[in-house]
């Protein structure tokens, strides 16, 4: 099955799917069974699940690829936005694995020195 996939996907892209899917779901999960959180802050999350992916899968397409410098490092920030946004709405520490999907686009957009050294954030 993961040959298949992999003819579709890079397994880059199919291992940080995986990844968003459990930090996501789980989350919304845990959201959703208690009692504390209100319908609109899990809309909220799972919109900015959402965003954070498609913003993602669009920067490692080959669409993106026509993109100026600008509007590439635009989408870059739009998604550190978007984990920002879910720092804040989800109470769940381990969303910040996030972050590392997002920062494996670095390295692809801006000089590694920088990527390196914005990687902390």
């Amino acid at each position: 099955m993961l040959r298949k996939l992999t003819g579709w996907f890079p397994l880059e892209t199919i291992s940080a799917l995986a990844t968003w899917a459990v930090v996501a779901l789980s989350a919304l999960y845990f959201m959703l069974i208690s009692d504390k959180y209100s319908s609109l802050s899990i809309v909220v999350a799972g919109l900015l699940f959402s965003a954070f992916i498609c913003m993602w899968l669009f920067t490692t397409s080959p669409s993106s690829e026509r993109l100026n410098r600008s509007q590439r490092l635009l989408l870059l920030t739009l998604q550190y936005v978007a984990i920002v946004a879910l720092y804040f709405t989800v109470p769940y520490t381990y969303t910040a694995i996030l972050v590392t999907i997002w920062c494996s686009l670095l390295p692809h957009f801006i000089p590694m020195r920088w990527a390196v050294l914005s990687s902390p954030l």
